[in-house]
């Protein structure tokens, strides 16, 4: 009798798997980066977005400028879970443009591996689609966390040395 296998653990980039159409899907998707909130992956914990996000702004459409939709971060200086389910929808809405992305990271001070994840997350989704995602300015921070979780080449961003 062959033993069943169980994962032990947590997968945070498990999100990015579920198959759905970043730019077409109808209904807006939690960014789940925290599944499994403060308990560290339980399933019947609730995400850490819901529960300690303050109340978002409804996303703003991103203005389109020669054909390529420019991005700017809101409140600049933080990439960050608190920020992810806003950014999230931002990202959707300019990927529903179907139209190349430039996103402007050069106010970047605070990273955190949901921001990162974000970014690698609008990186696939525009690739699945066709559409070139582009980062204007990163900053060291940004750049070194990055490589610290192994995703900077993947993000093609430089080296933190590289950066002033």
């Amino acid at each position: 009798m062959a033993k069943k296998r169980t994962k032990i653990g947590f997968n945070p980039l498990a999100w990015m798997k579920t198959g759905t159409d970043e730019a077409s899907a109808a209904a807006p998707v939690p960014v789940g980066v925290a599944q499994g909130g403060a308990s560290y992956g339980t399933r019947d914990a609730k995400p850490a977005i819901e529960a300690e996000a303050a109340p978002a702004k409804p996303p703003r459409t991103p203005p389109a400028t020669n054909e390529v939709v420019e991005l700017r971060l809101d409140g600049g200086e933080a990439l960050d879970l608190a920020h992810a389910a806003g950014l999230h929808a931002e990202f959707r809405l300019a990927l529903a443009q179907k139209k190349p992305l430039r996103l402007n990271l050069s106010q970047v001070q605070l990273v955190d591996t949901a921001g990162v994840q974000l970014l690698l997350a609008l990186r696939r989704a525009a690739e699945k689609n066709g559409i070139t995602a582009t980062w204007e300015a990163p900053t060291r921070e940004l750049c070194a966390v990055a490589s610290q979780l192994g995703l900077g080449e993947m993000l093609e961003l430089p080296s933190p040395e590289g950066v002033r």
